[in-house]
């Protein structure tokens, strides 16, 4: 089953919601797709038929409920569909040695303004100091302000990181996984 209801990349099934048993077959119905409840039973299985390969987006997929003659018929639920292929984007990432600080900026064009904004959001953003032999340590995060609703800003320093060489990589991950990375600067602290 593909992640519901943050649907990533394909939902081949989904169980039906729970309805209460009834003497006669029901049918439920989504996206053209429909399976049959059984009498005295309270679920069926489909494949809604819903497969997503690129950029972003929210579709709410009417259920529907019908008994055996069809001559009653539920809008019963949502089918709620979400989901992100695109990463975000750093837009710039900048090392200044005076200060010891990589400040970075992030935009997520798919974060929208409205009722929506949480659905599409980068959540996670770092620089992390990568030593010769590829450990990654985490720069700690000094500052932290957001621009606009889809721009964000972030300043860590590497006070505390041990004696050495060091390339700093910036790492942006949204909602959904999505994962941008941006090389910053070679550094030796």
């Amino acid at each position: 089953m593909g992640h519901h209801p943050l649907l990533k990349h394909h939902l081949a099934s989904i169980d039906t919601p729970q309805r209460e048993p009834r003497p006669y077959d029901q049918t439920v119905s989504v996206n053209g797709a429909s399976c049959v409840i059984p009498a005295g039973s309270q679920s069926c299985t489909l494949n809604p038929n819903v497969t997503f390969t690129s950029g972003r987006g929210y579709i709410p997929y009417p259920v529907y409920v019908r008994n055996g003659s069809g001559s009653l018929t539920q809008h019963a639920t949502y089918l709620y569909t979400y989901w992100d292929f695109n990463p975000p984007v750093i837009n710039s990432a900048v090392w200044d040695a005076s200060t010891k600080t990589a400040a970075v900026r992030v935009i997520d064009s798919d974060r929208i303004n409205n009722w929506q904004i949480g659905m599409w959001d980068t959540r996670d953003i770092g620089v992390d100091a990568i030593d010769e032999k590829g450990g990654r340590i985490p720069l700690k995060l000094k500052k932290s302000y957001d621009e606009s609703y889809n721009t964000k800003n972030r300043e860590f320093t590497t006070t505390g990181i041990p004696d050495g060489k060091y390339t700093l990589e910036a790492v942006s991950v949204d909602t959904y996984g999505n994962t941008a990375r941006k090389v910053i600067s070679q550094i030796v602290i």
